[in-house]
């Protein structure tokens, strides 16, 4: 921006800057910008990772046995722990068991963050697919003949409604196959944690078994934890149970070693060997799974930071559009064609529309065709479910289109008509995007698990 008004001289004069070169400051180097970040920002950050499958070493068995030994130290010293989720991290024996020892040391199931690995892909392809829309495809504006209100509505409806609405039907089949493919994907990360137990994961190394399902059972055994210190010095009754002359209490450790635990075990009610895996298993289908639904929703869900990194290359579109005057060298030019007898006005009225409305639109997009794809899913089958997707999809990306332009026609006519109708009308619309905005991504109903991590004692 900077650059542009000292090479433009000023501001107005931004206006009759060639269009590639607005192109160019406004889109391009935006895009390049953000590129740039997303691919490469970790090499800058001041945050340390510990990898397990670079850090431990896969072909010295003798390492391998002490690292294992050593990965409790390591994950606890971690303050959270980031989850690559793929189709095949629940089958994975290993994985299991550095989830489990961080669902034992950290303070909270939120301190887990799962990222599924389809997320940054397509994070990419929803950004750059309108990019390279927008850089290849641009629209002039033409004269509306605002003799009246109705010609200047009905002119903006036949000259943008009409091809957008073929457009939409033309970009249906991706959004139909990249919904399918986000809910089937999502649902089977939910549906894995829910049917999750320890005794099916596998493991390259079979005599890694026995060692790591051995030390998560001497994670969530309950024999094994400090014994309770409980104090009655207010009924004057017993001593405190930390004063026993053993000391064991004061120290933390438990009243018996491991190997009497396991001898006693069977005549105490401390759980078995398969009720401590239960038990495990009861956390990842509950805190676990309610903690990832939390964060990233259910398969019908998308956030609303993902769908405005979509609709960023609209909005850096829509600033060409604003500071190029829709491609007029004179920004008089084309505030007549609309009606407008200030050109500060035509670009007020022009950044309300691109700047703000067209944005807010396009991310109503993805969340209400993940829903409507979702039935799709549900009551069609085989083939027809993409012929069907791409349908629906295709045409409620075209009613959108209506609703937008609506929208952009009422802030034309509340802009250049002396009519509090209008100007009504356009607050109506505005108050129910909002509306729309907080049904689709804020209010999300409280999840509640069926599963709980219970006690034996």
């Amino acid at each position: 921006m900077l650059f542009l008004v000292f090479s433009a001289g000023s501001f107005d004069s931004i206006a009759k800057q060639p269009h590639a070169v607005l192109q160019l400051w406004l889109l391009g180097f935006p895009t390049v910008v953000f590129l740039t970040v997303y691919l490469f920002g970790h090499v800058w950050s001041q945050k340390s990772f510990w990898f397990d499958r670079i850090c431990v070493d896969q072909l010295n068995l003798d390492v391998k046995h002490q690292t294992l030994q050593a990965i409790p130290a390591f994950v606890a010293g971690s303050s959270e722990m980031l989850v690559l989720w793929d189709e095949t991290y629940s089958s994975r024996l290993w994985c299991n068991y550095e989830l489990a020892v961080h669902a034992k040391t950290a303070a909270s199931p939120d301190a887990i963050k799962a990222l599924p690995v389809w997320i940054p892909v397509w994070t990419l392809l929803l950004f750059g697919f309108p990019a390279i829309l927008n850089c290849l495809v641009y629209e002039e504006s033409v004269s509306l003949h605002p003799e009246t209100p109705l010609s200047l509505f009905l002119g903006w409806f036949q000259t943008y409604t009409l091809p957008e609405s073929i457009y939409s039907m033309l970009i249906g089949f991706p959004v139909s196959w990249f919904c399918l493919q986000k809910l089937r994907r999502h649902k089977l990360m939910l549906d894995q944690m829910s049917d999750f137990d320890l005794r099916n994961a596998k493991c390259t190394e079979e005599s890694d078994r026995q060692v790591i399902e051995e030390n998560v059972l001497n994670l969530f055994d309950e024999a094994l934890e400090p014994p309770l210190s409980v104090s009655l010095d207010a009924l004057d009754m017993l001593p405190k149970m930390s004063t026993l002359e053993d000391g064991n209490a004061d120290s933390g450790l438990p009243l018996v070693s491991m190997e009497q635990i396991r001898e006693i075990r069977h005549i105490t009610s401390y759980p078995t060997k398969s009720e401590v895996i239960d038990q495990f298993n009861a956390y990842v289908r509950g805190p676990l799974r309610d903690s990832v639904v939390n964060a990233m929703g259910e398969e019908n869900y998308m956030s609303f930071k993902l769908c405005m990194v979509a609709s960023l290359p609209s909005f850096l579109a829509g600033l060409v559009a604003v500071l190029g005057c829709q491609g007029h060298q004179d920004c008089m030019i084309g505030a007549s064609f609309e009606g407008f007898t200030s050109d500060w006005k035509y670009m007020m009225a022009n950044a309300v529309i691109y700047l703000l409305l067209n944005p807010v639109n396009l991310s109503l997009m993805f969340p209400l065709n993940l829903r409507i794809n979702q039935l799709v899913e549900r009551h069609v089958t085989g083939r027809c479910q993409i012929l069907v997707g791409s349908f629906l999809s295709g045409f409620t990306i075209a009613l959108l289109d209506v609703v937008s332009n609506t929208h952009m026609a009422l802030v034309l006519l509340a802009s250049t008509q002396s009519s509090w109708v209008f100007s009504a009308a356009l607050v109506a619309c505005f108050i129910l995007q909002v509306s729309n905005l907080w049904l689709l991504f804020f209010k999300r109903r409280p999840h509640h698990s069926n599963s709980r991590v219970l006690s034996s004692r």
